[in-house]
């Protein structure tokens, strides 16, 4: 059965698991909250309903939100785990979300399990096929939602797993870790950790590496293949210690590393990893998320140094003046920086022949005020301080202004410095944060007044204050 409700949805941060044969450890209620989740595709990346006269029965109830004024049609498919009643693909009936509300169902009535032991991860998504219309809105912006679940057990036990929007998730070129893991007798426990990972609709391998808490490798590897169409949605390391080979000992601060690769991930397709760790002796459990050491994601880049345009030219600022109106032109790069954070970006000259004086940049915020660089700046350093203070606590589009700063008048003038074509200036931008952000691209250009400096050069200064009237885009 499923119902709709109108209340808000409450939201965790996916704390995962059981192992069948460790059914009867006792979890207790664990509780995390994400601020972020709305999306048209996402996955849910451990629910289960599992019951045999041998074994306490769990069952998982889910939560889907729909904050728009309009209903619309969700879709939902169950991935089974390798060796469980139900492996692999399982389409279940959509849903219908009411305007507002919040739809409640048991995964057991949602979707067509064979009766015994299913765990695996469900995938949510309101996104209609490309075609006639269904009488339900076709913009994707219309059908977005909240997603999570609640897996419980037998008395008090249960936990509540997140939905992740899918196009957050990284091709993980890279690792993803889950750090903190345990083996053996640790502070007086006796511990144990098992580790999972699942697939997302792609074929891929999985590769599971261990290191200490000084980066040293312990044990080898351990692999698994995973496929959604031949029922290997998701596999289990059972013991990680042991599956990777590692020597017998006890084990603290270890961090697991997820990838696709043995040395790392090459791209392509995304891997969900997690662990559960847990206190045999006190029975208690920890669970772990992976997260991605890379974000593999030209919208969200920690450190962006950009010298060409998407179509490879080169990134210049004319550094020629026409002496009848001497006016100069910047490039204006959007950057969708997310504050509380520190922003730090530099230039740099791509042509061996340039001087220090010919360039100049500096940094306006989403409410069009200069907040960093200026005159003669190659560079600066900016806090972007606390939520409230900027843009009314939203994240915006900022701008790195970049401009000539002493140029050359044009080849009309009989005294130049040079005939022949444009003078032109080429650089590289680089701009780092902490919260991540963009490509840096050029959204347009804004005009700027020069005088001359003699007879041959002319000194250009920025608008003061920044005047959005001058730009065009």
């Amino acid at each position: 059965m499923w119902n709709s409700k109108r209340a808000p949805l409450t939201r965790a941060v996916p704390v995962l698991f059981l192992l069948l044969a460790l059914l009867a450890v006792r979890a207790p209620a664990l509780h995390a909250q994400s601020p972020y989740g709305l999306a048209a595709r996402q996955t849910i990346p451990f629910v289960a309903s599992i019951g045999t006269d041998r074994v306490a029965q769990w069952s998982t109830e889910i939560y889907v939100h729909n904050p728009s004024l309009m209903p619309f049609t969700v879709e939902p498919t169950y991935f089974g785990a390798v060796m469980t009643a139900t492996p692999g693909r399982l389409a279940c009936p959509t849903q219908i979300l009411s305007p507002g509300a919040t739809t409640e169902f048991s995964l057991q009535s949602l979707c067509p399990l064979n009766p015994g032991n299913n765990y695996g991860r469900l995938e949510l998504t309101s996104l209609l096929p490309i075609g006639p219309s269904t009488g339900e809105s076709p913009d994707p912006a219309d059908r977005i939602f909240l997603a999570s679940a609640r897996v419980a057990g037998p008395g008090a036990r249960y936990f509540t797993v997140e939905g992740f929007p899918q196009g957050n998730l990284s091709g993980n070129k890279s690792f993803a870790e889950a750090a903190g893991l345990k083996s053996g007798l640790v502070d007086g426990s006796q511990w144990r950790t098992l580790c999972f990972a699942t697939a997302l609709d792609e074929t891929t391998p999985v590769f599971v590496r261990l290191v200490d808490g000084t980066g040293a490798p312990i044990g080898a590897f351990a692999s698994a293949p995973l496929d959604p169409n031949t029922n290997t949605e998701m596999q289990i390391f059972n013991d990680v210690f042991t599956a990777v080979g590692a020597p017998p000992g006890n084990y603290r601060d270890v961090t697991a590393l997820f990838s696709t690769f043995v040395q790392g991930g090459q791209g392509g397709a995304g891997v969900f990893g997690f662990c559960r760790v847990i206190d045999v002796t006190r029975d208690r459990d920890a669970f772990q998320i992976a997260k991605y050491l890379d974000n593999d994601d030209e919208g969200k880049e920690f450190r962006t140094p950009v010298s060409q345009t998407r179509y490879g030219r080169d990134l210049v600022v004319v550094s020629e003046i026409d002496p009848d109106d001497m006016l100069g032109q910047t490039n204006l790069h959007v950057a969708y920086f997310q504050h509380p954070d520190r922003i730090r970006c530099e230039l740099r000259f791509t042509s061996p022949h340039s001087t220090f004086d010919q360039i100049q940049m500096r940094l306006i915020d989403p409410d069009d005020q200069v907040v960093a660089g200026g005159a003669h700046q190659t560079f600066f350093t900016f806090d972007a301080e606390e939520k409230s203070v900027r843009h009314n606590g939203q994240n915006g589009r900022w701008m790195v202004e970049v401009a000539p700063d002493r140029g050359y008048l044009d080849q009309t003038c009989s005294l130049c410095l040079h005939s022949g074509g444009r003078e032109v200036t080429p650089y590289t931008l680089t701009c780092s944060s902490g919260n991540g952000h963009n490509q840096l691209d050029i959204i347009g250009h804004s005009t700027m007044q020069c005088v001359k400096d003699g007879s041959k050069e002319a000194l250009c200064s920025f608008d003061t204050p920044y005047n959005p009237a001058r730009s065009w885009y």
